[in-house]
């Protein structure tokens, strides 16, 4: 994600820098209100359910993270393609 924002931020115009910036702080903030309410109101059903779940959550982002960066990847070296798309 970072580096996707650190391009936005190389392109002319200051808006797509700051509505990629503006949209990972939504994502987190939402991510940390939703595990913190899930431990807040089920204490240790939650606390539980999480320490259970630690090895799939982390499978899960490192696959997210990969494919996120195989996809920028590809609309980095293929602006073309994807403007056909969008």
């Amino acid at each position: 994600v970072l580096p996707f924002i650190a391009y936005l931020a190389t392109i002319e115009q200051g808006n797509p820098m700051f509505f990629g910036l503006g949209s990972l702080m939504i994502g987190l903030l939402i991510l940390m209100v939703v595990v913190v309410s899930m431990v807040g109101f089920g204490r240790q059903q939650a606390i539980g359910f999480l320490r259970r779940a630690t090895g799939m959550i982390k499978l899960i982002g490192a696959w997210m993270m990969m494919m996120a960066g195989a996809g920028l990847l590809f609309y980095l070296t293929n602006t073309d393609v994807v403007a056909t798309l969008f």
